[in-house]
């Protein structure tokens, strides 16, 4: 059967004058497995030549405005054509994007700003549950858009509206924007995982079949870990970076059900060559920001150490990532701290607290273990103090605690590299 969108038949936006012409490009991975998150990556466009110069703020959110009967459409690849799935949408709450006012702070969530010929960048949503429990595994599908009106927009920036309200438009105080696709969409594959997750029907039944896919997801990263590099040695370092060493600093026992911290100091070197201050993000440090960047070793006889495996199950909780990246202040936020040469700055690691350990579930006392830094690359650094960069701003995730996104590779500055620390050691007692 041939597919008509349903956008075909909303005409062409008219007025008067000229209005912000939008577009959204939609992408994914080819192969959609039926229990992880999917994930599909938006772009918004607004045409360079849409027949005014002025700038344009608007509002819109993927999650209610985009998985709706006018956003995304889910599509079966059949011997007969391509044929639309019908997708239940009566379940749809409410959520903050569909808001009919707000007021514009600076800070709002999916609020963007476009002149012609600009982007909004790529954002991130994860397919719904209600369009993944329809697939069946072997089979083909394509998920375009289909269109859709956006009615809280604006002329201006968002500066000039900083502190107004913000109004959904109806159809007596003026047209709305239509948001088109620029694109076929995304054909994928769905499969099913070869070895089912064991538990798999039980986390589901608890907490959703969206929770259920990212716990799963945690726990096969787990079953498969990347590969671990080397130690990053001091003639690692980059010429022209200022140089930054780790030690650490732990109690040489660690008592069964009590707090344990290692103490991680990161010192600025004093080099003449590079007597001025820097600032840095010391979330690539201090942050677990890929697991790796910590190690833990168990002793097993002579000189031999075991290093031990994370055997969390993934189930600690979850974060919402389909946010866009978060704008914040170098000179004014915690996570970002300015060293002169010779000077330090501070911080803990816990290796175990009330209620949980870092320590294998078969750990004796009497049992010797060590904890390394093992060397990363600085996500973000610069010249000068926090002070002198009160005006510079940079993207974090949504979720706020991962590695600067934009700029992109640190503006070009060469690589902060810092080496592996000297390994601490401690013993394990009742």
């Amino acid at each position: 059967m041939n597919y008509t969108r349903e956008s075909d038949k909303m005409g062409v936006q008219t007025s008067e004058s000229p209005m912000p012409r939008l577009e959204i490009h939609i992408q994914g991975i080819p192969k959609l497995s039926l229990t992880l998150p999917y994930q599909i990556e938006l772009t918004i466009t607004r045409s360079p030549d849409d027949g005014t110069s002025k700038p344009v703020i608007f509002r819109w959110g993927p999650h209610s405005q985009g998985f709706v009967r006018s956003g995304f459409q889910l599509l079966h690849h059949t011997a007969n054509g391509l044929e639309p799935l019908d997708i239940d949408h009566s379940m749809l709450v409410k959520l903050a994007e569909q808001v009919e006012t707000m007021i514009v702070n600076g800070w709002n969530h999916f609020l963007w700003e476009l002149s012609p010929g600009e982007t909004t960048g790529k954002f991130i949503t994860t397919l719904l549950a209600r369009y993944q429990q329809l697939l069946v595994p072997g089979e083909r599908y394509q998920i375009i858009w289909a269109e859709t009106k956006i009615t809280m927009w604006e002329w201006g920036t968002i500066r000039q509206h900083m502190n107004q309200q913000l109004k959904a438009k109806s159809e007596d105080s003026g047209p709305s924007l239509v948001l088109r696709s620029s694109g076929p969409g995304i054909t994928f594959t769905a499969r099913a995982e070869p070895k089912p997750w064991p538990q798999r029907a039980e986390r589901e039944a608890r907490i959703g079949f969206e929770r259920a896919n990212r716990e799963e997801e945690q726990w096969r990263r787990a079953q498969n870990p990347p590969p671990r590099a080397p130690h990053i040695k001091p003639s690692d370092r980059k010429p022209g970076a200022p140089k930054l060493s780790v030690e650490l600093e732990c109690p040489p026992i660690l008592h069964r059900k009590s707090i344990f911290d290692v103490a991680v100091k990161v010192t600025y070197d004093a080099d003449a060559a590079a007597a001025k201050p820097m600032t840095f993000h010391t979330r690539s440090i201090a942050g677990h920001t890929d697991g790796f960047d910590f190690e833990l070793y168990r002793f097993c006889g002579v000189d031999d150490w075991e290093l031990c495996k994370d055997e969390s199950d993934g189930c600690g909780g979850f974060r919402i990532v389909d946010d866009p990246d978060v704008a914040v202040n170098v000179g004014h936020d915690d996570h970002f701290v300015s060293l002169r040469p010779g000077e330090s700055w501070s911080t803990s690691h816990h290796l175990q607290h009330l209620g949980w350990t870092n320590l294998p579930d078969d750990t004796a006392d009497g049992e010797r273990f060590r904890y390394v830094f093992t060397g990363t690359t600085v996500d973000w650094w610069d010249w000068g103090s926090k002070a002198e960069h009160g005006e510079t701003v940079v993207k974090l995730p949504c979720w706020v605690s991962g590695l600067v996104q934009d700029p992109a590779h640190n503006d070009g500055r060469v690589k902060l590299i810092v080496p592996a620390s000297e390994v601490v050691e401690f013993s394990v007692a009742e």
